[in-house]
């Protein structure tokens, strides 16, 4: 018989939900894009009733968010279905990265204009000449003309980039096509080591160490002109680190530690559940355990706490902790967030340890 005390544990842990749930749906991919190895993986779709199954448990746990993730999300002849099956039980935002090549699959853009929380997100990492060169021939100009199309029909659409060696002299390109075609917000996030293929011409992407200034100051100059042209780039936060990562490898972390493992959960083409897309280790699977078994699981509480304190791995990508990373803030506000992060690490190693402790 479990003691009052373990009781008021137990309900303070099943008030704890995650804001986001992010599922893998496909390693498939219709490109073979030179900075990128996922389409060289070969694992088989989870099926369809399970990917409802895990929003319909994401939703009961308080997720409101959903981030379907993996290659090229339109292979899957299903995913407008899925979409709008999210969109149905009541999640508030979805966000869909694209490669923008697939959308004008003959009704597939008539179906996603019914789902009124959707984002799509097109990759579009510069000008013609230099995005064709990294993704294909003639993919830039069907990307471009699928935007449009996307905007036409009332589809809330955004442009997602990559910073990297043949794209750094030409982001204030990407801004010039969001500021045509009317798009309010943009991503931009540095080259991931991860997302290279084994064998690539490493030099051909990253930088050398007397280039960190360089950087530095061309992200400066794409920050300025972007506020020129009134386009939000959401990941501003994290880019006066963007230039020691690229150049040394810098992982670095919010002011404050991050608080990603305490909003969102991680489900990968296996069912492998993470805290997050950075940290790989498995909190367990959702073939075996309950979404919220996971959620509340002795291995989340650790791995969230390691990041609050700052002893995770790190990560810089636009699914970090973007607002974390934001210090325009005036001194009273700082004070108080400082004292918010102190007591949720004390609140998680307090009220969220393992009921047998």
């Amino acid at each position: 018989m479990l003691s009052p005390a373990s009781n008021n544990r137990r309900d303070l842990l099943s008030g704890s939900s995650p804001d986001s749930i992010a599922i893998q749906l496909t390693t498939r991919c219709n490109l073979r894009c030179k900075m990128c190895r996922f389409w060289k993986l070969q694992a088989k779709d989870p099926p369809y009733e399970k990917i409802l199954s895990l929003l319909d448990e994401a939703y009961e746990l308080g997720a409101r968010r959903f981030d379907p993730y993996g290659t090229e999300l339109f292979m899957r002849e299903d995913m407008p279905e899925i979409l709008a099956y999210a969109d149905r039980i009541g999640f508030r935002e979805i966000y869909v990265v694209s490669n923008g090549l697939l959308l004008n699959r003959p009704g597939l853009i008539e179906k996603l204009a019914a789902i009124k929380s959707l984002v799509i997100i097109v990759s579009v990492d510069g000008p013609k000449s230099i995005h064709d060169e990294l993704r294909g021939n003639g993919v830039f100009d069907r990307a471009v003309a699928n935007l449009r199309e996307l905007g036409r029909m009332g589809i809330k659409r955004s442009i997602a980039s990559i910073i990297m060696r043949p794209t750094i002299d030409h982001l204030q390109k990407i801004v010039d096509l969001a500021s045509e075609l009317k798009i309010e917000v943009i991503s931009i996030q540095p080259f991931c080591l991860d997302l290279a293929q084994p064998d690539c011409d490493h030099a051909a992407f990253e930088f050398r160490p007397d280039e960190k200034k360089i950087v530095a100051n061309k992200l400066k100059d794409l920050l300025k002109y972007a506020r020129q042209k009134h386009v939000i780039i959401y990941t501003e936060n994290i880019m006066k680190h963007v230039a020691s990562y690229l150049v040394e490898g810098t992982n670095p972390f919010p002011p404050r530690g991050c608080h990603i493992p305490l909003k969102t959960l991680v489900v990968d083409i296996n069912g492998n559940v993470h805290p997050c897309f950075a940290i790989s280790k498995n909190m367990g699977n959702v073939n075996e355990m309950s979404l919220s078994s996971i959620w509340l699981n002795d291995i989340h509480r650790e791995l969230a706490i390691a990041a609050m304190e700052k002893k995770c791995p790190g990560c810089l990508r636009a699914c970090s902790d973007v607002e974390g990373f934001n210090t325009g803030i005036n001194n009273q506000f700082r004070h108080f967030a400082d004292r918010s992060a102190k007591w949720a690490v004390r609140y998680v190693k307090k009220h969220l340890l393992p009921l047998n402790n």
